[in-house]
């Protein structure tokens, strides 16, 4: 072997000089049509978050604010003609909701009545004090002739049953407002005659209130609920008197 006498030595190379830092680029903004795709996002997420927190029965919710202090006259008018003879244990069944309801957010010297009109009208309930009334509590079982629809004579009734107003009066209606005597004129003189102040009409979901009812009663306050729901028929119940006694219909505590 040779021996090595020449001095080892380390082979370098030259470094490439290094380059400038790339400068950081400004963020973009997103597009403008980026934004409007988002919105009916954004809208149908607050709307279902709306509906998941909406009560969806009377005892939810309880009337909350001043009212007059003087005690009002409920008339509730049941639509019993035969596009409504399949609801009677739904009607039944809101009924005992709303008595189990009103001693905790009614006036007890508030009244109710409860008249059923088809082609003729009967009464269901006299007018009776809140602090009376009961779940559970027997209306009359006398029925209307359902052969046609008729508002004029539910109106008749309740002039005929409460007489001269000393108190105010609303008139809460459960109908699809199909029928064949809205008459402005006089209808016009049997509110005036019963001292009706405010009225409203509950429709079926998805229906709209007939035209020549709307021109007749076109005063009145409008609210719908599921037909075949006690619970929603209750709770537009409640919808209606937070429109007649001018209180806020909110959540309950604890619900």
């Amino acid at each position: 072997m040779r021996a090595v006498t020449a001095p080892l030595t380390t082979a370098s190379r030259a470094l490439p000089p290094l380059r400038s830092p790339v400068p950081l680029r400004a963020p973009r903004r997103p597009p403008w049509w980026l934004a409007l795709l988002l919105i009916p996002l954004i809208g149908a997420a607050l709307l279902t978050w709306a509906l998941a927190d909406r009560p969806t029965e009377i005892a939810e919710v309880a009337l909350v604010g001043p009212r007059a202090p003087v005690p009002l006259d409920v008339v509730l008018l049941l639509d019993e003609s035969g596009s409504f003879s399949g609801y009677s244990d739904v009607r039944t069944a809101a009924i005992d909701q709303i008595f189990e309801w009103a001693p905790e957010n009614l006036r007890a010297d508030d009244t109710v009545t409860i008249i059923a009109f088809a082609e003729d009208a009967v009464l269901r309930l006299p007018p009776t004090p809140v602090s009376e009334l009961d779940s559970g509590m027997l209306l009359t079982s006398s029925a209307p002739v359902p052969d046609g629809t008729a508002i004029q004579p539910a109106f008749r009734t309740a002039v005929d049953v409460l007489g001269e107003p000393t108190s105010p009066r609303t008139v809460i209606a459960v109908t699809d407002t199909i029928v064949g005597d809205a008459d402005a004129a006089r209808l016009g003189e049997l509110v005036s005659r019963l001292g009706a102040t405010t009225a409203s009409v509950i429709v079926p979901s998805g229906v709209a209130v007939d035209p020549a009812w709307e021109a007749a009663l076109d005063w009145e306050a409008e609210f719908s609920a599921d037909a075949l729901s006690a619970d929603a028929t209750g709770l537009a119940v409640a919808d209606a008197l937070s429109h007649a006694t001018g209180q806020t219909l909110e959540r309950s505590s604890g619900r």
